[in-house]
This record gives C-alpha cells, sequence and structure tokens, in this order.
C-alpha cells in the first residue's frame, strides 16, 4: 500500500504567479512548451510576472553565439509582451531598507533551509509584490518560495494534464480575503 501526501494551498486576493528564469528559458526555448497550449495560459492581463532579477538571468542565458545581447534582449522583451508578463522592478538588496528580505533569510536559517542570492531575493521581491504562486526548476528556489509562504511548483516536470489544471485554476473566481 502506498500513502501520498498532497500539499493543499489556499489562494486569498488577487491570483498572481511568478516565474524564475529556468522556466522562462525553457518556455522561450523550447517549441514543446511555445505551443498553442501554453499560448492560452497567458490569456489574462496583470496576473503573470518575473522580476527584474530573473529577467536579466534569461537574457544571459539565451545570449549564446551567434546571438548578441541585444537579440536575446529583444526576444524576451517580445515574449513577455506577447505573453502578457510583466517585469517586476528590483526592491533595493540592502537589508534594512528591504525588510522581506531580511526576514526571510532569517526564517530559511531558522528552517534550515539553504539559499543563495539571486533566488533568495527573487523570492523576496515576490512576496513584497503579493505573487502567491511561483514556477522554477530550481530546488532551492521551490524550497525558499515555500518557506516565504508562496504555493511553488517545479514547471518542467508538470505534464500537459497538469499544465492544463494551471490554465483552469487560474480562470477560476478567485475570493478576496474578508
Amino acid at each position: 500500500m502506498e500513502i501520498v501526501a498532497k500539499r493543499s494551498a489556499t489562494l486569498q486576493g488577487e491570483r498572481k504567479v511568478g516565474f524564475d528564469a529556468n522556466v522562462m528559458v525553457a518556455i522561450i526555448d523550447n517549441p514543446t512548451f511555445n505551443s498553442k497550449k501554453i499560448d492560452s495560459m497567458f490569456d489574462m492581463k496583470d496576473t503573470f510576472f518575473l522580476q527584474e532579477i530573473a529577467y536579466n538571468e534569461t537574457i544571459k542565458i539565451l545570449k549564446r553565439p551567434p546571438f548578441e545581447y541585444s537579440h536575446s534582449k529583444e526576444k524576451v522583451d517580445k515574449f513577455l509582451k506577447k505573453k502578457n508578463i510583466r517585469i517586476l522592478g528590483k526592491i533595493p538588496s540592502h537589508i534594512p531598507t528591504h525588510p522581506t528580505l531580511g526576514l526571510l533569510i532569517k526564517q530559511c536559517k531558522e528552517k534550515s533551509v539553504d539559499f543563495h542570492y539571486p533566488d533568495i531575493h527573487i523570492v523576496a521581491d515576490y512576496l513584497a509584490h503579493g505573487v502567491n504562486k511561483a514556477y522554477s526548476a530550481d530546488k532551492t528556489f521551490l524550497q525558499i518560495a515555500e518557506v516565504a509562504g508562496i504555493d511553488a511548483e517545479d514547471f518542467l516536470k508538470l505534464d500537459d494534464k497538469q499544465k492544463e489544471g494551471i490554465k483552469r485554476f487560474l480562470q477560476q473566481p478567485f475570493h478576496k480575503s474578508p
């Protein structure tokens, strides 16, 4: 007999979804992910976000020979615009002026969760901007997001049925907290 534990998250307020750079690279670079089925996931405005550090990482990763930075940036910018993905500005990294980052570092240390920059900064910015769902393929990013209380999943491990479920979930009416 196999026992399977499943985590359930109840999201309250506005639906906001953040992506790590590795997910953006996979979606932009892989025709399987860059399909009409995936396109339809991004129909909603002000729902999908890419933090500024993750945005710059995406451009750098996609900047492979023979492409220059400007070509890679243009490709990413065009994709983000087409998919209604907004770039979230970086909150200053000085811990005294970025209480969310300082608190998240403290919580990760208390829970013995390894963290590194820039992932902890990206997650802290998502938390500060009210992002309540995040996708990454990076185990550390996912653990940090979980500590932050952000529902996080490994997007690259999802099958088509799960991706379709995400689309349906995002289209459901969302209940505001009292």
